[in-house]
């Protein structure tokens, strides 16, 4: 009687390493969603605060989340399709300035986002576009792809814009910090 052995090389494979940065400071809900890969980073700066449901995706590109940062319920941040051919050369990279607000159900696809600026419930931030300092982008408003938004400017409707002059903005950064204080002790974080 013949006896036969088949021998299967083990083999083991390694992931690799997800590239998340993350404040100790900045909070976390459990239920909030990231997706890092090994190509491009997550950055969670200080007091950053990301609410459940809220998604981080740097599937397709890097994300660097700016410091005092508010992200709310089901907004997201990130790239959410490959740029293909016609996305050569561009950076794929989402960046939140300081104290920026995501309100529930925006996406934010734009390259940056300035300090002090709000995105409301809703609204969207096309591929590549640049928004300034200390504006507004209001419910359900669309910024198109590519697009550039000057410091302290409202964006409302179908595109239409008002500069403001940024004298209010010290009381409403107060008003952010008072807001980050209470939040981070309403949300729990890992």
């Amino acid at each position: 009687m013949s006896t036969s052995t088949s021998s299967t090389p083990s083999t083991t494979t390694t992931k690799p390493p997800i590239l998340l940065t993350r404040h100790p400071t900045s909070t976390l809900h459990p239920n909030a969603s990231l997706f890092p890969s090994p190509s491009f980073p997550i950055t969670l700066s200080a007091g950053t605060i990301i609410h459940p449901r809220a998604q981080i995706n740097a599937t397709y590109g890097s994300v660097q989340i700016g410091e005092g940062c508010i992200l709310w319920e089901k907004c997201r941040v990130g790239l959410q399709q490959s740029l293909g051919e016609e996305g050569e050369g561009e950076v794929m990279m989402v960046v939140l300035g300081r104290n920026v607000i995501v309100e529930a159900g925006a996406v934010i696809q734009g390259r940056s986002v300035g300090d002090g600026t709000v995105v409301d419930a809703g609204a969207r931030v096309g591929r590549g576009a640049v928004i300034g300092k200390h504006c507004r982008i209001t419910p359900l408003t669309t910024v198109p792809a590519g697009a550039v938004i000057e410091d302290f400017t409202v964006l409302y409707g179908d595109g239409l814009k008002r500069r403001g002059n940024g004298v209010t903005e010290e009381l409403r950064a107060r008003g952010r910090e008072r807001k980050g204080e209470v939040l981070r002790r309403l949300v729990p974080g890992r």
